[in-house]
């Protein structure tokens, strides 16, 4: 049931990744015991009933990552959260999520992530952000704005990267927008190393240096270890 006493509608099966992240979401509603309403009550009242039951509904329309974010967080059962499954719930929800909106958002033409070890231009970067942009789920100007904090890519600055009018302006914003595009910490390296190829500008340069060594940090590799890393992608 949803809440108001009668049975929730079938999943919209028009677009089929859209349809599985609305299974995943309605199984774990099914197994939280939770109505809409009180879905919406526990989530604050940050989104309604009738938002998060659309969440579900399937088809051509994909929430915003927040809301299913929302649906995800008040449906983690006491067992979930003291065995630490919450991590591994959103990580599935997350990768559903992207499927989906890039089935609906995406151009026809982008099959796969865009690769930036082919960029030698700046024409060649501009349509490759362009790309990942649309293979990371075509995330709207506003909700790359929200995800990158205050200052660091304003929604303006975005439309027009996605449009392909500019290029990021700083390294920096670069990042902002490749992580908004959901672009791991590792691939992300390889971008810092086309933005230096492509502009040939130092501050890119140094920023991947800096980026390289930061992930092989997390990786908890000693510094000798940077150096394949790096002459890899010299």
């Amino acid at each position: 049931m949803t809440g108001a006493g009668r049975p929730e509608k079938p999943v919209d099966q028009t677009v089929p990744d859209s349809a599985r992240l609305a299974e995943f979401l309605r199984s774990r509603r099914e197994a939280a015991g939770l109505t809409y309403r009180d879905m919406a009550i526990f989530g604050g009242g940050r989104r309604s009933a009738a938002t998060l039951e659309r969440a579900a509904a399937g088809g051509p329309s994909v929430a915003s990552w927040d809301t299913v974010e929302l649906y995800v967080g008040v449906t983690i059962t006491d067992e979930e959260h003291f065995t630490g499954a919450f991590a591994g719930i959103c990580g599935e929800a997350r990768d559903l999520w992207i499927r989906a909106r890039r089935a609906t958002r995406a151009s026809h033409y982008v099959h796969t992530a865009p690769d930036p070890t082919l960029i030698a231009t700046k024409a060649d970067f501009c349509r490759a952000l362009r790309d990942q942009h649309a293979w990371g789920g075509a995330p709207s100007s506003g909700e790359m704005e929200q995800a990158a904090g205050p200052g660091h890519l304003p929604r303006t600055t975005a439309r027009r990267i996605i449009k392909g009018e500019i290029l990021p302006v700083t390294p920096q914003q670069c990042i902002a927008f490749l992580r908004a595009c959901n672009v791991d910490v590792e691939t992300l390296v390889l971008w810092l190393h086309a933005g230096s190829r492509a502009t040939r500008d130092g501050r890119w340069r140094e920023a991947y240096e800096h980026q390289a060594l930061l992930y092989l940090a997390d990786k908890s590799e000693t510094l000798t270890g940077t150096e394949p890393f790096l002459r890899a992608v010299a």
